[in-house]
């Protein structure tokens, strides 16, 4: 299950953060603003704190609450930082659209595992199905759709789902190029992009 103290979302937060700005090797020179998107932004935080970081980029930020979408916004006036905040169920709304990086804190809790003082944090923000999965192999399979050529995922799951998402992202063309570990030493995010080897055959 999903570890919530304050100091592994703090934790995993700040590696997200470092894996993006690690990803600014990848910005095109010379040509349009280098773009990300935050998929499934909820609060907006790492949206934010990616806008006030590099000002330069273009960014992006999507989620399916309404509500979550609305303190997003909010506190983005309050910050005075401009961001494109977008209604969308995962890639629902972003047809057409490519990204040079996508960050991503999907659901990846077991719903089995929603109890407890989970119970108390909204459902469609920890509740990852039957096997913690589900919106994991969403983003997943429509990453490489909507990743620039040299593009980057990063996604951050489960202690335990590095092997599964691994099997996934080569299920979905997708190859793992990159990870990080949490405090405790353990796997909680991987950096993807598009497997070049597939898309040339």
């Amino acid at each position: 299950g999903r570890e919530h103290g304050a100091d592994a979302e703090r934790s995993s937060d700040a590696e997200r953060r470092g894996g993006a700005e690690q990803s600014a090797d990848a910005e095109r020179r010379g040509g349009a603003a280098f773009s990300v998107l935050d998929l499934g932004t909820g609060s907006g935080a790492i949206a934010l704190a990616l806008a006030a970081a590099r000002p330069g980029w273009l960014v992006t930020a999507a989620d399916k609450s309404r509500r979550a979408l609305a303190v997003a916004r909010a506190n983005g006036v309050r910050l005075g930082l401009t961001v494109e905040w977008l209604e969308s169920d995962w890639f629902g709304a972003l047809a057409g659209r490519r990204f040079d990086l996508i960050v991503c804190n999907p659901p990846y809790v077991a719903t089995r595992d929603y109890s407890g003082a989970l119970r108390f944090e909204p459902r469609l923000a920890l509740d990852g199905g039957p096997d913690g999965l589900d919106a994991i192999r969403r983003v997943l399979g429509g990453a490489a759709a909507h990743l620039a050529p040299g593009g980057r995922l990063l996604l951050e799951h489960g202690a335990e789902q590095a092997a599964a998402v691994a099997a996934l992202a080569e299920a979905a063309g997708l190859e793992i190029v990159g990870a990080g570990k949490d405090l405790a030493g353990r796997d909680r995010y991987a950096a993807l992009a598009a497997d070049e080897r597939r898309s040339s055959r």
